[in-house]
């Protein structure tokens, strides 16, 4: 391919990035009340979920092979939660008490990752087992209930 005939290519592949880049972006700058509070349900289903399935494992009603993969997974979710939370979007089962206060639920947000670390590394030291979980599950665990007590709809 001569220099010419390269040059064209990358110009017409820069635009055609361009022109199907733009309205990605554009939409999600201007995503709608309703599509970001879907957004934040979805993460906080998984977390849910996830929540659901460590409570199985350590009640001991299904083997513990996924326990740390839950605990990662629901470590992940946590992360992305706090992203999701940042537009001040009231609605859906959050209370606006979330943007009123959001110094103290975005530091419930990193207590509930740090004690998900904390129970990934005992599980992982541990071997994965929950007998060995104890306290860190727990606080884990916890740290969600309280968070949703304070910023979460009573249902």
């Amino acid at each position: 391919m001569s220099f010419i005939a390269t040059r064209t290519f990358v110009a017409a592949a820069a635009l055609m990035a361009s022109v199907f880049a733009a309205p990605a972006m554009a939409s999600s700058v201007n995503a709608s009340d309703e599509s970001t509070i879907e957004y934040r349900q979805n993460i906080m289903k998984t977390k849910g979920d996830q929540a659901a399935a460590i409570g199985q494992i350590l009640a001991l009603m299904v083997p513990p092979d996924n326990l740390i993969s839950h605990f990662e997974t629901m470590l992940q979710a946590t992360r992305q939660s706090k992203v999701a939370f940042t537009p001040k979007v009231p609605g859906g089962e959050s209370l606006p008490a979330v943007w009123e206060n959001w110094a103290d639920f975005s530091a419930r947000l990193d207590k509930t990752e740090a004690n998900l670390v904390k129970a990934i590394e005992t599980a992982k030291r541990t071997g994965a087992g929950p007998g060995g979980l104890g306290e860190d599950a727990i606080e884990a665990m916890n740290s969600c209930k309280e968070c949703h007590d304070i910023y979460r709809k009573k249902k």
